[in-house]
């Protein structure tokens, strides 16, 4: 609302007469005193007013580490500056036009020549415009960006706990009772979680703790990779271990050898050594922070009894058939609860990210469209202000297909110009997203760059400007030059 308002608010101070005679809305200089305060009033609104609100008015940010305030301040900077340097030094834009325009002046030199004068003169208005689209296009992009970074958390976290493998669910039953479970064709080998119990730290955050036995952690595949020293150590019966998931590493804070203070079933405080940090044994659908360790130590300290198996990892041979596999271990389980495999879990994730960002891209082609209309409507507010100059040119003998084309090439310096601007700053902003989204969540999500958006945001720009200066060009080439010099 107070965008919208101080546009009309200024232009009460106006002389009437410069309106009724459409000269330039700007006022007296080449971009007056009306336009540059617009421009200059939105972006303060943009750049400066809405974040702080937003800072104030979060919880998050209000309570959480220096660290995520400043980055976001870094996102700010990197915005405002570049932004900043176009509305505020306006004929840096229409140096940068020239380059967009030589190669269309080769075909076209006399709109190409239209169109040049245009951006020199009206400078200010197009680097409005161009800041309002890139802005639109780089968070579009940043969007994109944060979605395949997640998902490649996705692709990171399933070659670890994921690939070539199944989990299964049944009544409760011993973990003898599973062996049998490996003779499925494609299966090569079956381990049983031996117990889980939700226990918590110090920190007060709880965590699950599954029991696995040491052959099944110690396969080559499996967390301690055959390594005989961790593997003594895990068996042992004297120091307690754990391996820990690296989401739940991640959000304790620990790393190896960090020792871990728990509650046992009586409510004594016990302590276990982090022995490695791993994903490869011990999920189960749809955990990703937990952590496992010797079964000996759940029975001792948790009470857990013999029978306690109810959750299998079965690892299975490259690209098995997951319906056959499932299909022999319904014979041998009638009563099977639940069955998933590895790929159906990585797709569920990849397919999860993209549902829970797919309102934020409705929204995003929303405001494209409302960024498209915006420049619609200065473009022909600008050429109602050029009705006497138009009206000039028409007569002096200039057509209306170059006048088409002069306009419709200043939505092409605007949707190119934009698109440069929001490629350059794309990347950087996209580590700066996840560089929040991991201190915000205690995660350790690689940056993914989007290249087939990337692609994809030079023509979303064009085109947004080309069908922007469509509906002024079409007008401009229907005036008629004598009603449009008969008021001077």
């Amino acid at each position: 609302l107070a965008g919208a308002a101080f546009p009309l608010w200024r232009a009460r101070q106006m002389p009437a007469m410069w309106i009724l005679r459409q000269r330039s809305i700007a006022g007296q200089g080449e971009e007056g005193d009306l336009l540059k305060g617009v421009n200059l009033w939105l972006f303060g609104l943009l750049v400066v007013v809405l974040p702080l609100a937003y800072l104030a008015m979060t919880p998050l940010f209000v309570e959480d580490s220096r660290e995520t305030i400043v980055v976001l301040l870094q996102m700010a900077g990197m915005i405002g500056s570049v932004g900043g340097l176009l509305l505020l030094a306006p004929y840096a834009l229409a140096f940068a036009g020239r380059f967009v325009l030589a190669p269309l002046a080769q075909f076209w030199p006399l709109p190409a020549w239209l169109c040049r004068k245009t951006v020199e003169r009206q400078a200010g208005r197009i680097a409005a415009g161009v800041v309002g689209l890139a802005a639109v296009l780089l968070a579009f992009l940043s969007l994109k960006s944060l979605t395949a970074s997640l998902a490649g958390d996705v692709d990171v976290f399933s070659y670890s706990a994921l690939v070539d493998r199944a989990f299964v669910e049944f009544p409760h039953r011993s973990a003898a009772a599973t062996k049998d479970f490996a003779s499925i064709p494609g299966v090569t080998a079956v381990e049983p979680i031996e117990g889980e119990v939700v226990v918590g730290g110090e920190t007060g955050l709880p965590f699950v703790l599954r029991g696995l036995d040491v052959a099944a952690a110690g396969a080559p595949a499996g967390a301690l990779g055959g390594e005989p020293g961790l593997m003594h150590r895990y068996a042992d019966t004297k120091d307690r271990t754990l391996v820990a998931s690296s989401r739940l590493a991640m959000r304790m804070g620990w790393q190896n050898g960090t020792p871990v203070a728990l509650r046992d079933r009586a409510q004594n405080r016990i302590y276990y050594e982090v022995l490695v940090i791993s994903d490869r044994s011990g999920y189960q659908p749809m955990e990703q922070a937990w952590a496992i360790t010797a079964p000996h130590w759940l029975r001792k300290d948790w009470c857990v009894g013999g029978a306690c198996v109810q959750y299998a990892t079965l690892r299975t041979a490259p690209n098995p058939d997951f319906d056959a596999v499932n299909h022999g271990l319904r014979e041998r389980v009638p009563d099977l609860k639940r069955f998933k495999s590895g790929a159906y879990i990585h797709g569920y994730h990849i397919a999860d990210v993209a549902r829970d960002f797919y309102i934020f891209d409705l929204l995003m082609l929303m405001i494209l469209c409302l960024a498209g209309v915006g420049l619609l409507n200065g473009m022909t507010i600008a050429a109602i202000g050029r009705a006497r100059e138009i009206g000039v040119l028409q007569a002096l003998g200039v057509g209306p297909r170059s006048l088409r084309l002069s306009l419709l090439m200043e939505g092409v310096v605007t949707g190119g110009l934009s698109a440069v601007l929001a490629l350059l700053l794309g990347i950087p902003m996209s580590h700066l997203l996840v560089s929040v989204l991991n201190t915000v969540a205690q995660l350790a999500i690689p940056v993914v760059v989007p290249r087939s958006w990337m692609y994809a945001i030079p023509p979303i720009a064009l085109v947004t400007g080309i069908l922007a200066a469509l509906v002024p060009a079409l007008r401009a080439a229907r005036t008629d030059p004598a009603e449009s010099v008969r008021f001077e």
